[in-house]
């Protein structure tokens, strides 16, 4: 099977809905509020080779700008859980490295300029650092590694997080 789109962008808001940003034509974009089940993000996704998400967060400052390079799941909960539909991928992924923190993005956006970070899904004290309480990216990608699909997470600022990134990624197409 061709894949018709290199990259599918989610990003992750409770904002209204708004107007799909200009992208590239090998690019997809989804604006959600809440995470994809494996039906959902498998319909979302099925022609991209690339999962980018994208995730608000009331804790980053308006210009800073996260990569995802691990999670921690304290949430006891894991979108998995149930009856597995081999249709979506194999029931248990492997999740020893569930993001890509390497240079395969830097054609569209320079990630080594960004900070990584990990991220937690629920409460978790780590080493006496409070880590940024992100549960939706977590499960996402989690799926998406269900689904054998390649998966970049980066946590944006709410008061203009989008634009951010939309500028990072807007001068390599």
């Amino acid at each position: 099977m061709e894949v018709e789109n290199k990259y599918c962008w989610i990003n992750i808001t409770d904002k209204n809905s708004q107007e799909n940003p200009n992208l590239p034509d090998n690019w997809k974009y989804y604006q959600i509020k809440k995470y994809l089940n494996s039906e959902e993000y498998s319909n979302l996704s099925k022609d991209c080779e690339n999962i980018i998400v994208t995730e608000e967060n009331d804790n980053v400052k308006e210009n800073e700008l996260f990569l995802v390079k691990d999670h921690i799941n304290n949430s006891g909960f894991n979108p998995l859980i149930g009856k597995n539909n081999e249709k979506y991928g194999q029931r248990f992924p492997d999740m020893s490295f569930p993001y890509v923190v390497d240079n395969n993005l830097n054609e569209v956006i320079n990630i080594d300029s960004l900070e990584k970070i990990v991220i937690a899904a629920g409460i978790v004290n780590y080493n006496g650092k409070l880590l940024l309480d992100t549960p939706n990216i977590v499960y996402q990608s989690i799926i998406a590694n269900h689904q054998e699909k390649h998966f970049y997470g980066f946590v944006i600022s709410k008061k203009d997080g989008i634009n951010n990134f939309l500028k990072l990624i807007e001068t390599n197409y």
